[in-house]
């Protein structure tokens, strides 16, 4: 009787080929074939993002240098295929940075001239200076009375104009803080003005022939008439009143102040008076005879006085003729 021949063990390393290749097909696929575009594991997860700090080579964060943040860029079944470098750093440390500190900046006025109170009768400029705790790059930017400015360095100086305003100011740092503050300014350069007014009849010679009223009032456009004074007669200044000379000569000058401090005075100005009219006496010399006739030849000479503004001349109309001078 012949054994049977067991064919099996011709195909038993077959078999085991076979079943070892689907094994690797079946391990290896997923890893060769790429994912689908719409496929969970492709997104990144809050398990495949960390933080690390690092400076040198990579993406600058715009907050801070020295924060840095890698995220994953691709997953793969829970697992992160390739990470990349990314800088979602913010001032309030979101994404793991740090946390920051504001900018501070403060302002100086600079016055060439001080004047009463807030007012410079001067030049005036102001000086802004801004700092940061993380030594971030700042700019300093604003407005004057709605013109706006941005400094091209720290300290920046800005020349002021005359009069009343404000300087809105701020500090912008790159770490996404900022500071600001407003300060108001008084600029006042220009003296008062004065405006006076002589009400009299006028003679000759400066005189005036009847009682004269002299009036004053002084003005200020930027801030404001403080005070008129007036010294009459050299007697000293004191607040003003009208003024009203009679016969004399007299002086009279003006003062006035501004709120700022600023000071205008006025020349002394003469103010001459003569109301009275001049006395006149005549001499005649001669031989009287009957009916009020001279027998002899005559000679008049006029006599004339005058207290206040004295005698300018004498003049003579004889027979009906032209007057003429006869005495200067």
């Amino acid at each position: 009787m012949n054994p049977k021949t067991k064919r099996y063990e011709l195909f038993e390393p077959v078999k085991v080929f076979i079943a070892l290749m689907l094994v690797a097909i079946v391990w290896l696929l997923p890893v060769a074939l790429p994912q689908a575009e719409d496929s969970p594991d492709k997104q990144p997860n809050a398990d495949s993002l960390f933080i690390i700090p690092q400076a040198g080579a990579g993406w600058t964060c715009f907050d801070n240098p020295n924060c840095w943040e890698w995220a994953c860029a691709e997953v793969i079944r829970g697992g992160c295929l390739r990470y990349e470098q990314k800088c979602t750093c913010t001032h309030e440390g979101g994404g793991g940075g740090p946390s920051y500190s504001p900018p501070t900046i403060s302002h100086t006025l600079n016055c060439s001239v001080p004047g009463w109170g807030d007012w410079c009768i001067g030049a005036l400029s102001i000086e802004l200076s801004a700092s940061d705790p993380q030594n971030a790059s700042l700019i300093i930017s604003g407005d004057v009375n709605g013109n706006n400015f941005t400094c091209t360095e720290n300290p920046c100086t800005i020349d002021l104009s005359e009069g009343v305003g404000s300087v809105n100011y701020k500090v912008d740092a790159s770490t996404g803080l900022s500071d600001s503050d407003t300060v108001s300014y008084y600029v006042d350069v220009t003296t008062p003005q004065i405006d006076g007014n002589i009400s009299g009849t006028s003679g000759t010679n400066n005189w005036f022939t009847t009682q004269t009223s002299v009036t004053a009032s002084a003005s200020d456009f930027n801030s404001g008439v403080y005070s008129l004074e007036v010294n009459v007669n050299n007697t000293g200044y004191s607040p003003y009143t009208d003024t009203t000379f009679t016969d004399g000569v007299h002086s009279i000058q003006f003062r006035a102040v501004d709120n700022a401090g600023n000071l205008t005075e006025t020349a002394v100005q003469t103010i001459m008076v003569d109301t009275i009219t001049p006395s006149l006496s005549l001499q005649v010399d001669g031989t009287r005879g009957q009916n009020d006739f001279y027998t002899t030849s005559v000679t008049v000479t006029p006599n004339a006085s005058d207290a206040t503004s004295g005698i300018n001349k004498i003049e003579a109309m004889i027979d009906n003729g032209a007057w003429t001078v006869i005495n200067s």
